[in-house]
């Protein structure tokens, strides 16, 4: 570290606005939940997933407003906790944040599956 420089730990903070009118602007909010459901067998218990539209955004718990059939915004913040170095100075090294979004039945089935084989992976 440089003379005088203070440099505690501190986060960095980064904030997505997510408006991705999915098949158009009437969208709903789905909250999946996970359940434990007794079962036959040497398992005993199987997980099983209830999803149900969230209504309102007091249900949500945000602001008041229906959530149902609406063009949803979402605003996703990530961050990460920085651990201070003496690499840090004077310039910041970089650091990955990321997030992944990943359709849940939005299709009925794989579309990978309708694409043309490879020109190596035909049978000859």
């Amino acid at each position: 570290m440089a003379a005088e420089l203070v440099a505690p730990f501190h986060s960095h903070h980064v904030s997505f606005r997510l408006d991705l009118d999915i098949d158009g602007q009437s969208n709903s909010v789905v909250l999946g939940q996970l359940k434990r459901r007794p079962a036959p067998g040497p398992r005993k218990s199987i997980w099983t997933l209830t999803e149900r539209a969230i209504e309102s955004e007091s249900e949500g718990q945000l602001d008041h407003g229906s959530l149902v059939n609406r063009d949803i915004v979402l605003w996703l913040t990530v961050g990460h906790h920085h651990v201070t170095q003496a690499e840090d100075w004077p310039v910041l090294s970089g650091e990955k944040l990321s997030f992944a979004l990943k359709p849940s039945n939005f299709f009925d089935r794989n579309r990978a599956v309708d694409l043309r084989r490879a020109p190596f992976e035909v049978p000859r």
